[in-house]
């Protein structure tokens, strides 16, 4: 899922209910989707606990668009 909509200024669906526990890349998923919103706070427990995350959020409508980080036995941020 490496950079899946990476700079698509069009996408804007509800992904939310998606399982991420495979994930294993999400690298700059929706850098530069800027007119992407969608809440994706469901996501936070569905991550795969080794996924590589780095710019996921960035460039996004999102809330917060910071790197999730897996701390303490969960995953903190940009929920």
């Amino acid at each position: 899922m490496q950079a899946m909509f990476q700079d698509n200024i069009q996408f804007n669906q509800p992904i939310s209910s998606w399982a991420l526990t495979r994930l294993q890349d999400g690298r700059a998923m929706f850098n530069g989707a800027t007119r992407f919103n969608n809440n994706l706070c469901a996501w936070r427990s569905s991550l795969n606990t080794g996924a590589v995350v780095n710019l996921m959020f960035s460039s996004t409508d999102c809330e917060s668009t910071s790197d999730p980080v897996f701390t303490n036995g969960e995953w903190v941020g940009p929920f």
